[in-house]
């Protein structure tokens, strides 16, 4: 209850844009989200719960996100788009919008060789979707659920960007 309590000021208060939630294996990180998401979901316009198992493309990840957003948003989707551009539409979305994004599974686009929390070969660019989320200004969060913190990850946590350990 307490860390529930602080992940949802986290996102209700200090309007943190991306929470990132680790843990060992079943410490019930997802349950603990799936629990607080069941709770604020109400204060965004649009939730959406991304699964990273087993490892989507990023095109592919990229196109899941889009669609549901824009399935609620009841518009088009264009295709096909570069990975920038697909990352400027979920930003444009994500400005507009008040939105609650989970990624749940992040461990699966991550190698732990050679370095903890390197992202998996053809899995870099998810480092510029987690990127324009943090550094980007939006009315939205998104919460990432994993055991090791992907790199470039280090050099966010601020503000806008929240690393929550569970023991």
């Amino acid at each position: 209850m307490k860390q529930r309590s602080r992940l949802r000021h986290k996102i209700l208060v200090d309007e943190c844009r991306l929470l990132v939630v680790l843990g060992a294996a079943g410490t019930g990180k997802t349950a603990l989200v799936k629990q607080l998401t069941a709770e604020i979901a109400p204060a965004f316009e649009y939730f959406v719960w991304q699964s990273l198992a087993p490892a989507p493309t990023i095109d592919t990840m990229l196109t899941d996100l889009r669609r549901s957003l824009l399935n609620s948003l009841a518009e088009d989707l264009p295709l096909p788009m570069t990975v920038a551009d697909a990352i400027a539409s979920l930003l444009d979305r994500l400005q507009q919008y008040r939105c609650l994004v989970v990624f749940d599974g992040v461990d699966s686009i991550l190698t732990d060789l050679p370095v903890a929390g390197a992202y998996r070969q053809g899995y870099e660019e998810y480092q510029e979707v987690f990127e324009a989320i943090s550094t980007q200004s939006h009315l939205s969060c998104s919460i990432s659920i994993g055991r090791e913190k992907p790199s470039g990850f280090e050099y966010l946590d601020d503000r806008f960007v929240s690393v929550i350990q569970l023991p």
